[in-house]
């Protein structure tokens, strides 16, 4: 990590979100009510911002015996499966299965007022507007600046990879050894476009 990568990650303000007040995770079935997979999202208020901070990912259950498989048996989790997984909607769910868990904790009266007053807070946290990012938008990283340099070459040298760009960035990535799929690369060229990494663009 490079030492702009370095300081635009560190926040300035936090305050966690999960759990609630009573302890409850936030938890969800993934992909859908069904699973196999068990999500136990983390979500922090950082900068004004609420944000899924971590993800734990499981195909089992803690039974009252142990740890048992869940109603889909275990289920291996892989790197398609983790390629799979759409951070944007996750976190989406987890904001509203969240707001959902708080907003009967500040009305519980299994709480005391401290505690409901907590859910309360948490709550309006949650809903409210969301801050922009400090400092604006966060610098490129070596990464992308990678993806917007082969691009740039291979525009440049015209062709049949000027007319296919993607295809032949993402062939030069594997040569060099990353690990990528080619949906990726796409999503790395459309943030590079965005940064205005991209020479013409």
């Amino acid at each position: 990590m490079d030492e702009r990568d370095s300081q635009a990650s560190v926040p300035d303000e936090v305050e966690w979100l999960t759990p609630t007040p009573d302890g409850t995770p936030v938890v969800l079935r993934w992909p859908d009510e069904n699973g196999p997979f068990l999500l136990t999202c983390h979500l922090a208020q950082v900068d004004g911002r609420s944000t899924l901070v971590g993800l734990d990912i499981r195909s089992f259950i803690e039974g009252p015996e142990g740890l048992e498989p869940g109603p889909l048996g275990l289920s291996e989790v892989n790197h398609p499966m983790l390629r799979s997984l759409r951070a944007g909607e996750i976190a989406e769910a987890a904001r509203l299965h969240l707001a959902a868990e708080l907003a009967a904790q500040a009305r519980s009266r299994k709480l005391g007022a401290e505690g409901r007053e907590q859910a309360k807070h948490r709550f309006d946290q949650l809903t409210a507007p969301q801050r922009a990012r400090a400092g604006g938008a966060r610098p490129a990283s070596s990464q992308l600046e990678r993806v917007a340099a082969i691009y740039n070459e291979i525009v440049a040298a015209g062709g049949d990879g000027a007319r296919r760009p993607s295809i032949y960035v993402h062939q030069a990535l594997v040569n060099e050894g990353q690990d990528v799929s080619l949906n990726t690369v796409r999503g790395q060229l459309h943030r590079a476009k965005a940064k205005g990494l991209l020479n013409g663009k």
